[in-house]
């Protein structure tokens, strides 16, 4: 190994030489020390003097052309090594220690070289996965669920239209960011639009409800001034027949004066009367107060049925639309939304028609019996509100 150091020094060949040695006959600096620093030293000049833009393709694709060169030139001079005739082996650990160390320096070569692509890489990988995020998180905010307000509909506009989309930073995804952009700002915007008309209605059912409850608070307040008038006329005729019947008494007391026998049996069979009235009033008035509780109990009852089908009913509703709704699948969850809207607003606009039919021939009902129209009218609606007591229309 000595002498053919001697001789390398001796010709000195040129740098270029030596690659092509070292590509052609890899033994030759494993076992000259010399060759290899001279190798190594211009395959270092070469990585060093590569100017290689990591922006551009052309210039990763250098960078790793640059970095495929060392490594498998570091390869052949290790296979070199390793296939060795039985007289070199007799080196071994000369010949090893040349592999670990020409090894180690064309792997830290070729790191060296790859370093930049590496950080471009690593750096690209980050871009990528920002604008598939960024583009997923776009086409979340398109997605309007049943909860959802316009206000809050108007805050995801804002976001999505605040979303930046720079061609220069999106490049390749550019053009789908900007699309799921648009589809969700158009999204959202429909679903706004709906919404708000949706809250503007229930806002304007809610008015009309609040002043039909004003107006029928009203009702019922005159109706109460009424009946406390009525009462207070009845206990003035009552003072009066008082005042009346003192009178009566007084007379009478003089009448009994005069004719005391008379009077005392007259008063005898006038007192059993009114106290066969009397009881038999009591009768009447228990025999009224039983049949009441009789009708109160079978009303309780009845409307316990009839709450118990309708929670029943409600709840086989329930489960039917749940079990309806996980069959669907999400292509079709946004279509599925829109008509089951749809859906509700025809089945709440066949209830307030069902409902306005069943009072309406309530009200024909009981203006059959003689009963105003405007009169069997109001007696509907407050039946409806449930301001009668132990009175309601089964819709």
């Amino acid at each position: 190994m000595a002498e053919t150091a001697v001789v390398s020094r001796a010709e000195e060949p040129a740098t270029q030489d030596i690659i092509q040695e070292a590509t052609t006959n890899p033994v030759a600096v494993l076992t000259d020390e010399a060759k290899f620093d001279q190798f190594y030293q211009r395959m270092k000049e070469e990585t060093d003097g590569l100017q290689a833009d990591v922006s551009t393709k052309r210039g990763r694709d250098a960078i790793a052309a640059m970095a495929y060169k060392v490594s498998q030139t570091k390869t052949a001079i290790d296979k070199a090594g390793l296939a060795l005739t039985e007289g070199w082996r007799k080196q071994t650990s000369t010949v090893n220690a040349a592999r670990k160390k020409i090894t180690t320096k064309l792997d830290e070569l070729r790191d060296q070289v790859r370093a930049p692509l590496n950080a471009w890489e690593e750096t690209e990988k980050k871009r990528v996965a920002t604008c598939e995020a960024t583009i997923a998180r776009l086409a979340r905010d398109g997605v309007v669920q049943l909860a959802d307000t316009s206000e809050q509909i108007r805050a995801r506009i804002a976001a999505v239209t605040a979303t930046e989309i720079d061609e220069a930073v999106y490049q390749e995804f550019a053009e789908q960011a900007l699309a799921v952009r648009e589809a969700t700002l158009a999204n959202l915007e429909i679903a706004v639009g709906r919404l708000e008309k949706e809250e503007a209605d229930r806002a304007e059912l809610q008015r009309l409800r609040e002043a039909e409850a004003q107006r029928l608070a009203a009702e019922a307040e005159r109706a109460r001034e009424e009946e406390r008038r009525a009462a207070e006329q009845r206990r003035q005729e009552e003072i009066e027949r008082e005042r009346q019947a003192t009178a009566q008494r007084a007379e009478e007391q003089r009448q009994r004066d005069i004719e005391e026998a008379s009077r005392r049996e007259r008063e005898r069979i006038e007192q059993e009367a009114r106290d066969r009235e009397a009881a038999a009033e009591r009768e009447r008035q228990a025999e009224r107060d039983r049949v009441e509780r009789e009708r109160a109990a079978e009303r309780a009852e009845s409307e316990a049925r009839i709450a118990k089908a309708e929670r029943e009913a409600q709840a086989e509703r329930e489960a039917a639309a749940a079990r309806e709704q996980a069959r669907r699948d999400e292509e079709q969850r946004i279509a599925a939304e829109q008509r089951q809207a749809a859906e509700e607003q025809a089945a709440r606009e066949r209830d307030i028609a069902h409902r306005s039919a069943v009072n309406g021939e309530a009200q024909a009902a009981i203006v059959s019996l003689g009963v105003k129209d405007q009169v069997a009218h109001n007696i509907v609606l407050a039946i409806a509100a449930g301001t009668v007591p132990h009175v309601r229309i089964a819709y």
